[in-house]
């Protein structure tokens, strides 16, 4: 498994300190991290997830001394997951079609039951239709996968069922969705080292349902390649999905010079888990901050009645 986090971001995943993570470590060989050319250490998920384990272990009031030693596995088996299934629960108790089918998600996530996740997003579409989907059950349910995730109450092959199932649904809604030929044209992407896509996916169908012809180019990509396809597909517009890491100065210095390479006035925005982080330089750059698809369609109804856009 690559090992590609620093001290810094595993801090930031776990809530450890840096310092007592390096005890952890030197002290009781918690994760033997590996080492690059110039001596950095670097952590594999497989480090990160067996941290957010040990923290949950010892804020239980187990001493790291008697666990730093155990598997993965074994602290799973370890800490306490008798009420899982009542915590996952994202709205417990009411009748709500949403929530039925929200909770069915979360029931197939806890059971690493792939096939039931895939037919528990299908049925919900079919019932609820593609934008109610979006907005009520893969926003809070992918939320909900982070933050139990975040906990440690998820692993982290659970969290990559949800992303990857989601993505292919997402993929799939994308090519076959039909879109107005005259339609004003909505980019969507992450910018460099903004590796989740699943936010800009779920705004280019959002804007696809609205009547735009949406665009998705795929994440991770540097401002210069987001700018140059303005251009060459005439854009009116482009969303930019950021998740993590949340603390990247290099990303503030991106979009400072993203606003700077296209036009001043060019609709930029910016949404995502991640997007609170950067709010600062979202203002100073005017581009519009959305904090959920609600917000999104609101924003592009805005955009095309406002500049009176039909398409180039």
């Amino acid at each position: 498994m690559d090992n590609n986090f620093t001290v810094k971001l595993i801090s930031d995943r776990t809530g450890l300190s840096p310092q007592l993570i390096r005890t952890w470590e030197k002290r009781y060989k918690a994760v033997i991290p590996v080492r690059t050319a110039t001596n950095r250490r670097m952590y594999s998920e497989n480090d990160l997830e067996k941290l957010m384990l040990l923290k949950r272990a010892t804020t239980m009031g187990l001493a790291i001394s008697t666990i730093a030693h155990l598997s993965i596995k074994e602290l799973y088996e370890l800490v306490d997951k008798r009420n899982i299934t009542e915590k996952v629960n994202y709205l417990p108790g009411r009748d709500d079609a949403t929530d039925f089918h929200l909770n069915n998600c979360l029931t197939n996530i806890i059971n690493f039951d792939y096939t039931g996740l895939e037919s528990s997003l299908l049925n919900a579409s079919s019932s609820l239709g593609q934008q109610t989907l979006l907005e009520k059950v893969i926003q809070p349910l992918m939320y909900r996968t982070g933050e139990l995730w975040f906990n440690g109450e998820f692993q982290i092959a659970q969290e990559h069922m949800v992303s990857t199932i989601i993505r292919s649904l997402l993929g799939s809604m994308l090519i076959s969705g039909k879109t107005d030929s005259k339609g004003p044209i909505l980019l969507a992407s992450t910018p460099n080292r903004q590796l989740h896509e699943l936010g800009a996916l779920a705004a280019a169908i959002t804007a696809m349902n609205l009547g735009w012809r949406a665009i998705f180019l795929g994440p991770n990509l540097p401002i210069e390649e987001i700018a140059n396809s303005i251009i060459k597909h005439q854009a009116d517009a482009v969303a930019l999905g950021l998740t993590y890491p949340t603390n990247d100065s290099a990303l503030n210095l991106d979009l400072q010079r993203f606003r700077k390479i296209i036009d001043a006035d060019f609709p930029i925005i910016i949404g995502g888990s991640g997007a609170v982080h950067y709010l600062d330089v979202i203002r100073s750059i005017q581009a519009i901050y959305i904090k959920d698809l609600n917000k999104l369609k609101n924003e592009l109804v805005n955009l095309r009645s406002s500049t009176g856009t039909d398409g180039n």
